[in-house]
């Protein structure tokens, strides 16, 4: 597993467009924490496999961060500059995600088109009129 997250953090990190990943990929980078987080507890602190373990563990953290925040940052370029994102490039978590920010992001872009055109918008109306109650009774 570290092999294929140092691969993948390399591309993310070294090129512009987004590099494809496994569908399980966050899962088993997930298991491979929790395995070197174990296996690192069960061993006397003082021995060279556990300070070994414990490098390796910081350099995990390290890549993972990085590869997250590379791709979220390429994501959210290409969500904003309404390209389509295949979805053999992305894993099954950051699939349901972009999913989400996609509907996001056309229905802002509906708002503003509506609002450019001059048209008064109904969630402001609501809004406004929600905020016209000063009091509110409460009965038992």
């Amino acid at each position: 597993m570290y092999d294929e997250l140092y691969a993948a953090w390399r591309f993310e990190v070294e090129n512009a467009e987004l590099g494809g990943l496994p569908s399980d990929f966050y899962a088993r980078a997930a298991d491979y924490l929790r395995k070197i987080k174990k296996e690192n507890k069960m061993l006397d602190k003082k021995t060279v496999r556990t300070s070994l373990l414990e490098h390796e563990l910081e350099r995990v953290k390290y890549m993972l961060h990085e590869l997250v925040w590379a791709r979220y940052k390429k994501l959210v370029a290409s969500i904003t500059e309404s390209q389509e994102i295949p979805s053999d490039l992305l894993a099954v978590e950051e699939e349901s995600m972009s999913a989400v920010f996609l509907s996001f992001a056309e229905s802002y872009e509906k708002f503003a088109e509506k609002l450019l055109s001059g048209h008064v918008l109904s969630q402001a109306s609501n809004t406004s009129e929600k905020k016209n109650h000063k009091r509110i009774v409460v009965r038992f």
